[in-house]
């Protein structure tokens, strides 16, 4: 294990990369979120208190531990260095397949080596780890959990020790993140079928009691947003990555609301939409599984896989692990139906630690042409990774400069909407000023109102919720200008507007 800290420390500087020369915050909707929740809790407040300046929402029901987890902190670690936390996550998660190397007895030095640059070198490790997100601590106990089958099967536990520390790992990973619920269910059932073992199924629902006892039942209220969320992307997913005023059916150009249905109108429809229709976007979309900027090396773990003589069942569980995240990605993007479960890409963040170890198994085992192949899938990761820093160096920062701060908080009272739509979370969090903005668990039909694309008229939204300002970036100003409503900008500068909507429109 004499590599171990050099390659921790490679994966440090790699993921501390983007924010060379930028805001600390690169990316991530949910950021300046999650430090309010932090802060509620540490001033007191109870699990899933309610945030009212949230307007487009009816509960703050995510699952909760991440905040928890967070609030153990003292506050000047989560204000300061938060863009820290999630990468310290990831650190340790990688931390977690050095000590799995030896605990499933792979001490071969180069398994190790080229494992763990493998996973040190996945781009969506380093561009989704630019913000404070849940996913890597609920991928963490993901892991956990299926090393436990692995441990188990070597070196058999006592059952009362198996269970309950699977239990206890899985209702965590419940109360941790909804996404890898979704794929560790699916993994489950893969194992549960291939292996002919249907007890391991036993383990979801005893785990959903472990998680409502564990959050005196405020898990239910999770369960209950979990639908919500699916139901809302189950009817929107054709909309994903929609631009809220371009292709509104009120305010987009050339908009309007008869057939066909909007959302499959081509002309309207902006670059950066995920699910165009048409044949050459559904390619796109699956090349992007293999040879996107995600986790490229996944598919080459498999294909090493294939060399692996003999295979034991450690090697089985692996490759059935690593597949199954890397089928449910694909179905995601694939199946129409599937797409609310969440954006397929994103599933590839729980395929990076088996895609790891199964290439540490083809490594030790010396399997034909493995080097070649583990090479290969680190060069791919390593051309991913360059175009992904390049990417994150141009993405636009989830937060406004000081000036714009400033001027916000100049103004009256009144209701604030946000273009681009994620700018919500900053200003709220730094000014106070209510927002028409949501999505934290329960209420997505109030968010369907502006997300994926505006869908109601400027002026009930005066009328309904008191809104009188609008902060847009200079590609979104011409939009708002176009809106047929007087309005004054009081401020512009630094790339963004603050634009007034006078109360005689409404």
């Amino acid at each position: 294990m004499i590599f171990t800290f050099p390659i921790l420390l490679l994966a440090l500087l790699i993921r501390l990369a983007p924010f060379l020369g930028r805001e600390k915050s690169v990316g991530g909707v949910d950021h300046w979120y999650w430090c309010q929740y932090v802060k509620g809790l540490q001033e007191g407040k109870k699990v899933g208190f309610a945030m009212p300046n949230y307007l487009l929402e009816d509960g703050n029901w995510y699952p909760p531990l991440f905040p928890v987890f967070l609030s153990k902190f003292p506050w000047i670690v989560v204000e300061k260095y938060s863009h820290l936390l999630a990468i310290g996550i990831d650190l340790i998660r990688l931390l977690f397949l050095f000590v799995t190397f030896r605990l499933l007895g792979i001490e071969d030095r180069w398994a190790t080596v080229i494992a763990g640059l493998l996973y040190a070198t996945t781009p969506i490790l380093v561009s989704y780890n630019t913000q404070l997100n849940p996913r890597g601590l609920g991928a963490l106990m993901f892991d956990m959990v299926m090393v436990l089958f692995l441990w188990h099967q070597m070196d058999p536990l006592p059952l009362p020790v198996f269970w309950s520390a699977a239990l206890v790992l899985t209702g965590l990973m419940l109360l941790t993140h909804k996404m890898t619920t979704q794929m560790f269910t699916f993994t489950l059932l893969c194992a549960s079928l291939i292996f002919r073992q249907p007890q391991y199924l036993l383990l979801l629902p005893g785990a959903v009691g472990v998680a409502l006892v564990l959050s005196g039942g405020f898990y239910a209220k999770t369960l209950r947003a979990h639908w919500d969320i699916l139901k809302f992307w189950t009817l929107e997913w054709p909309l994903l990555g929609a631009d809220p005023l371009r292709e509104s059916p009120i305010y987009g150009r050339g908009a309007s609301n008869t057939a066909p249905p909007y959302e499959q109108r081509t002309h309207l429809q902006t670059p950066t939409r995920k699910y165009r229709p048409g044949f050459r976007n559904f390619c796109k979309r699956l090349v992007s599984i293999f040879f996107g900027n995600y986790a490229p090396a996944t598919s080459g773990a498999l294909l090493l896989s294939l060399l692996i003589s003999p295979r034991t069942f450690s090697v089985e569980w692996t490759i059935v692990w690593t597949a199954a995240c890397l089928a449910f990605a694909i179905l995601t993007i694939a199946v129409p139906v599937l797409r609310g479960l969440g954006f397929g890409n994103l599933y590839l963040y729980n395929a990076v630690f088996p895609a790891a170890l199964l290439t540490a198994w083809g490594i030790a085992a010396r399997a034909p042409a493995a080097g070649w192949i583990a090479g290969a899938m680190i060069g791919l990761n390593v051309v991913s990774l360059w175009r992904t820093l390049a990417h994150l160096r141009k993405q636009q920062s989830l937060s406004v400069p000081p000036a714009v701060l400033g001027a916000i908080q100049q103004q009256g009272e009144g209701v604030w909407i946000c273009f681009p739509l994620s700018l919500s979370e900053y200003v709220t969090y730094f000014s106070g000023r209510p927002v028409l903005w949501g999505g934290h668990g329960h209420g997505f039909e109030k968010l369907r109102d502006v997300l994926p694309v505006v869908r109601r008229d400027f002026k009930d939204f005066m009328s309904d919720y008191g809104l009188r300002y609008v902060l847009t970036d200079d590609y979104n100003l011409s939009e708002i200008q176009r809106i047929p409503i007087p309005q004054k900008i009081r401020y512009s500068g630094n790339g963004y507007h603050v634009v007034e909507l006078m109360k005689n429109a409404a």
